[in-house]
């Protein structure tokens, strides 16, 4: 285990999926209050995802899960594409420095891989983390999840 207060960055493992399936619930919950309303979040993630349907999403992309003394506490998905396709952090590690030490694993992979280009939907909350690391907004948009609209930012960043 990590030594407290800090933050260790791995690959997945399809038994992370149950604690990551909470770490979204959670950072959906109480880590985008400040951004979106109660109904934005319940539409959102209404209770957390089965560790089964995550796992189904997160197996084809490359997957870097952040721990910390207390346990999983984020992680940041890469497509083959270049699509970042998920980005979450506990709302206890939020500010923390976790979401940039995944950025960076993500960054590196990217680089590694040779892609010219990085693209994302990123949240209210999203985007101004990665505002300052040269993405720019595309286009706003709102999305539609069981009836209610949440606003989002299609981003990309050339590498």
């Amino acid at each position: 285990m990590p030594a407290p207060h800090s933050v260790s960055i791995r690959l997945y493992r399809t038994e992370d999926a149950e604690g990551l399936a909470r770490v979204f619930h959670e950072a959906v919950q109480t880590g985008a209050a400040r951004a979106y309303s109660q109904a934005q979040r319940d539409a959102w993630s209404p209770r957390p995802k089965t560790a089964e349907a995550l796992h189904k999403r997160l197996a084809p992309q490359t997957v870097w899960v952040a721990e910390d003394i207390e346990g999983l506490c984020g992680f940041m998905t890469l497509a083959e594409t270049g699509h970042l396709d998920m980005a979450f952090v506990h709302p206890r590690v939020q500010g923390k420095g976790a979401a940039a030490r995944l950025y960076d694993a993500v960054l590196d992979e990217a680089k590694a891989r040779k892609l010219t280009r990085l693209f994302t939907e990123a949240s209210l909350l999203f985007k101004p983390f990665l505002d300052p690391r040269g993405w720019h907004v595309l286009e706003a948009e709102i999305v539609h999840m069981d009836g209610v609209s949440l606003e989002r930012f299609r981003m990309a960043i050339a590498l």
